[in-house]
């Protein structure tokens, strides 16, 4: 049994379904306080309490359903909905109702905030007030308090003392409540106070309204809403109301049988009931795919604060002078500013102009009158434009179970949506992030039904025995996909894998040496296949970022490519092997700055078999030149290095000289010496000046020749 594209609506009488074509009818929402009835009306109603069944229940994959109950009404009406507070607010946001023709509005108790609500009560029990609290409250009221004994009288207050108590010496604080009693004041203990009992009736209502105000609110599991149905024919009429609510995302299981020469796929939706009410012989449909859907608070009423704006004070007013003008302009109506008193201590703000008055809108009355896109109230009317336009379901694919449902309320239920024949490949599928040697047992499942399936789990049956657990992605129909349920222990995978690098060539630019290399990547995959079956293995192989796929001789490409993978099928006879080869390529960029490189480095760079011939004769030009002022530099290295020599043995002579005779003949030696090594320093300096101006012009004219070299690609 399994779904088929037909109608969406199938209701037990097409009643809903004409009126789903037809206009709403009028329809008036409020909530409960703002439509005043009396007791009376309210047992007409409930007199008039009818039964509109459930009788179609949508479930979306993204966790809402869509609830459509449908019935007769003769006369006037009133269909109770009891919902959460969380499904009131999706309630309404998407009730809608039908009843042609009909009148029909829908109430609902409001929920005011609680603390704004107690605060309404004579007694404030907001932020769970003490028994002190409580009797501060009742001052200048008359109230009986037993001591134990009763006395009476009116509440004058409620004080603190502190004492100092006991040994050791304890600090005591105690509440006293002063009570003006036949016409004295009287301090009472509130630790002596055993009850309070407020003498005015009034008083004692309005506190046990608070108390009652509390327990509802206290009490969140449902709240009614009442959609009314009126009308003045006495003939019974197709009526029909539909609403969203939050259901649990329903899921889907497959099982997969290999057993026989043609593999089947069963497949099975888990929905749960967590509505109020029994779902008795409903509809039942499942939407796969995801449609925009929130929560927002409707049920909660919702106060603006509203600025505050203090009367002008005129008196104390101080005298004003006034400058001498040019001319005098008319007041405009819409410089006219309302300005809130500074007094306040609060920000200014102003009514920028007349023209933004607005006459206060009266209220939608009850059983206001809708018409089209016009609807009018007593005073009001105001025409709507279209917001949108309808659509199909787009992306979205329904599942209708076949037959009707009936699941009790908080039970669960696997409902049959699939049992086809289906397309399946054997396959062994080898990835090394699985396993390092043995391939996964799996199979490729092309989706042959003309229904999109929904992800799931899968369980694989193979001989009539469980073979294992799988995992599978959204498929439409046509798709493909590879799903693995175990290891194959019988087929073992060796992969080898080798790397090279070579010189492709070579440019110069911008002083920059750009040797291009080619990369390469090989690994080899040995497939043993021990089993006593053949086997079909798919090497999953990862794609290199920036590499090309390399064919190879005698061998089949990739089956299929991924983002980050490529897929080679092996074939593997029983008991035997088999291989596949995969080679990946790239070109990568080397820069070497011309700048750093000495010429012995150059000289090697232009030796390599792919290196241009005029890049090869630009390096061996540039180490020529690079050679000169390295030449240039080691003379002036060896300059100083004599200078430095020569300085030593000046210093070494003339501390020998200190204790020598002027007029011996070592003193003259070493006077002769100094003298000699005095004009060797001379020429040297000349020479090196020379050279640091040979230097100069080497290192400038190679500067610019590098700057300017462009040679090759």
């Amino acid at each position: 049994m399994h779904p088929t594209r037909r109608p969406f609506a199938r209701l037990t009488t097409r009643a809903l379904l004409a009126g789903l074509a037809l206009s709403l009818c009028p329809v008036a929402v409020a909530p409960a306080p703002a439509l005043a009835q009396d007791a009376a009306e309210e047992v007409s109603q409930d007199r008039a309490l009818v039964d509109l069944p459930l009788r179609r229940i949508t479930l979306y994959s993204s966790g809402v359903g869509h609830l459509i109950h449908h019935g007769q009404v003769t006369g006037d009406g009133r269909v109770r909905l009891q919902l959460t507070e969380a499904q009131l607010n999706d309630a309404l946001k998407s009730l809608t109702v039908f009843d042609d023709p009909g009148r029909v509005d829908v109430r609902y108790p409001t929920r005011e905030p609680l603390n704004r609500k107690l605060g309404s009560f004579a007694i404030d029990l907001s932020g769970a007030p003490t028994l002190a609290q409580i009797i501060e409250q009742l001052r200048g009221r008359s109230v009986t308090l037993s001591t134990p004994g009763p006395v009476s009288g009116v509440v004058v207050g409620v004080e603190t003392e502190t004492r100092i108590v006991g040994e050791p010496r304890t600090q005591v604080t105690e509440h006293l409540v002063t009570l003006m009693t036949d016409g004295q004041l009287k301090r009472i203990p509130l630790s002596s106070i055993t009850s309070v009992l407020p003498n005015d009736p009034e008083l004692r209502d309005e506190l046990s309204q608070a108390l009652a105000t509390l327990a509802e609110a206290s009490d969140t599991r449902t709240q009614p809403l009442d959609v009314r149905f009126a009308s003045d024919k006495p003939d019974p009429r197709d009526v029909g109301v539909s609403y969203l609510i939050e259901t649990p995302v329903w899921k889907t299981s497959y099982r997969l049988d290999l057993t026989q020469d043609e593999p089947q796929l069963q497949g099975w939706a888990i929905v749960e009931n967590t509505t109020d009410a029994d779902w008795d012989d409903i509809e039942v449909a499942l939407v796969s795919g995801r449609p925009v859907s929130f929560v927002q608070d409707l049920y909660t009423p919702l106060f603006l604060a509203r600025p505050e704006v203090q009367n002008e004070l005129y008196a104390g007013l101080a005298p004003a002078r006034y400058a001498e003008g040019s001319g005098l302009q008319p007041a405009r109506e819409s410089d006219v500013r309302l300005r809130r008193g500074a007094s306040s201590g609060r920000q200014n703000f102003y009514a920028e102009s007349a023209d933004m008055a607005m006459p206060a809108a009266a209220p939608m009355q009850a059983g206001a009158a809708i018409s089209g896109r016009r609807f009018e109230t007593s005073n009001v009317a105001v025409t709507l434009d279209a917001a949108a336009t309808g659509a199909d379901l787009g992306e979205l694919f329904r599942y209708l179970i076949d037959q009707p449902v009936t699941l009790e309320r908080g039970k669960s239920a696997m409902l049959p949506i699939l049992d086809q024949t289906v397309e399946v490949d054997r396959l062994s599928i080898f990835n090394p992030a699985s396993h390092p040697r043995h391939p996964m047992l799996g199979v490729r499942l092309t989706n042959t039904t003309d229904l999109k399936l929904q992800g799931g789990p899968v369980t694989v049956l193979d001989a009539a025995a469980y073979a294992g657990d799988a995992q599978v992605g959204f498929m439409g129909p046509g798709d493909d996909r590879l799903l693995s349920y175990g290891l194959d222990l019988e087929v073992r995978v060796d992969a080898s894998q080798k790397s090279n690098s070579e010189l492709v060539g070579g440019s110069i630019s911008r002083g920059v040496l750009r040797l291009q290399r080619r990369q390469v990547r090989t690994q080899t995959y040995d497939v043993q296949n021990d089993a006593g079956a053949d086997r079909t293995v798919l090497i999953e192989h990862p794609r290199l970022s920036g590499y090309e796929l390399q064919a190879t001789d005698g061998q089949d490409g990739p089956v299929e490519t991924t983002d980050t993978l490529y897929r080679f099928e092996v074939a593997a006879p029983k008991d035997d092997s088999g291989s596949v080869t995969v080679t990946q390529t790239r070109i990568a960029w080397e820069g070497l700055s011309l700048v750093n490189q000495n010429p012995d480095q150059l000289l090697a760079q232009s030796r390599g078999a792919a290196i241009p011939q005029d890049v090869r004769a630009a390096l061996e030009d540039l180490a020529s030149r690079k050679r000169a002022v390295s030449e240039v530099q080691q003379r002036i290295a060896k300059i100083d290095e004599v200078y430095s020599q020569i300085n030593y043995d000046q210093q070494r002579v003339r501390e020998n000289m200190r204790g020598l005779d002027r007029n011996s003949p070592l003193y003259q030696t070493y006077v002769e010496k100094l003298t000699a090594q005095e004009t060797e320093v001379g020429q040297l300096q000349a020479e090196k000046m020379t050279l640091r101006e040979r230097l100069s012009e080497l290192q400038a004219d190679l500067a610019e020749h590098i700057d300017n070299l462009r040679v090759g690609g």
